[in-house]
């Protein structure tokens, strides 16, 4: 009963969102970033192990609504560079997500589903694997000029890892 309540409520939301705002046709757009990752892994009774890397992202996107978009987008990570930390984390990824924005400009949330394949290592294999997890954030837009540059936050577990990025990138 809560959810056949959730989904009305969000499509009564989009109608009056969809009415409100003037007919257009869906839109299309590329994005590009890099990301800084840290990520944290629980071994049991030695704590916590931490880490960090960079990731470069690329995606595509079409806006339904003024408000709403959906993307698909594929991230690479790796670890950071001459950095000395408890574990090393690299993979591969490819998701789609559900953008919920402000018309033009302003904040967003971003709720997504990630296919992805990791390794954590250090000097041997610490944990391997694939899998598919749900991932969550926000953001803001900014239109300069026509292109619109975006700074987002963002988590998503793989499986063994927990982990967050801090992502800057264009859209255009």
């Amino acid at each position: 009963m809560a959810k056949m309540l959730w989904c009305g409520l969000l499509l009564l939301s989009l109608n009056v969102f969809w009415s409100e705002a003037h007919a257009s046709t869906p839109s299309m757009y590329k994005t590009v970033s890099i990301k800084m990752g840290f990520y944290r892994m629980d071994q049991g009774d030695e704590g916590w192990h931490v880490s960090s890397g960079e990731a470069l992202s690329a995606g595509l996107g079409i806006e339904v609504l003024p408000i709403l978009a959906l993307e698909v987008n594929t991230s690479a990570w790796y670890p950071a560079e001459n950095e000395e930390y408890d574990f090393k984390f690299a993979g591969l990824s490819i998701g789609s997500n559900l953008v919920l924005q402000l018309p033009g400009e302003g904040p967003y949330a971003k709720f997504g589903r990630h296919c992805w394949s990791a390794n954590a290592f250090q000097a041997v294999n610490i944990w391997s694997g694939s899998g598919c997890s749900n991932t969550v954030g926000g953001g803001w837009l900014f239109n300069e000029t026509g292109t619109v540059f975006f700074i987002e936050s963002n988590r998503i577990r793989y499986k063994e890892v927990d982990s967050w990025f801090l992502t800057a990138g264009v859209r255009f």
